[in-house]
């Protein structure tokens, strides 16, 4: 997440932040731009967890870049907010290798590698012991964190 949030989409996402929610559409996997090792999955509706209505505008999504090499990996699974036919990530995780480099502000004064989280428009440097082969244990950890429940299951596209 390069940009910052305009102050209407960062005000509807800390109220996003606070309510639970749920998944409950199957995603399905599409290769990324003609690429067969990069695959996003469709954007899906996230629920309220309370009166099970669709959140108004959020939706999730998945991408995943497959590697060939050992101890690197390349996944994300994101909360998007729609406003004004834009979408703004507003709560991002991204797995990377631990000897990854995984972000770099654009002023060079933050290069993360391994892991990281987008929340709003701040970036956490995470210090798991997770690594590239643990994708169910991410999933896991990303809902506990985004306040969701699945009621389907996610799983790589390869």
């Amino acid at each position: 997440m390069s940009r910052n949030l305009p102050d209407s989409v960062l005000k509807k996402s800390v109220e996003i932040a606070r309510i639970e929610k749920v998944i409950d559409s199957e995603l399905s996997w599409k290769d990324e731009s003609g690429n067969k090792n990069y695959k996003k999955t469709n954007f899906v509706p996230v629920k309220n967890k309370i009166d099970k209505a669709t959140i108004r505008n959020l939706f999730f999504m998945a991408a995943y870049k497959k590697s060939r090499i050992i101890d690197e990996c390349e996944y994300s699974f994101a909360l998007f907010y729609m406003e004004n036919n834009t979408r703004y990530p507003i709560l991002q995780l991204e797995v990377y290798g631990q000897f990854q480099q995984s972000h770099r502000s654009s002023e060079f004064s933050e290069i993360f590698f391994g892991p990281h989280l987008h929340f709003y428009n701040t970036q956490i440097e995470l210090e798991e012991e997770l690594g590239c082969n643990d994708f169910q244990e991410w999933v896991s950890l990303y809902c506990h964190i985004a306040k969701i429940e699945l009621k389907i299951e996610i799983k790589t596209p390869f």
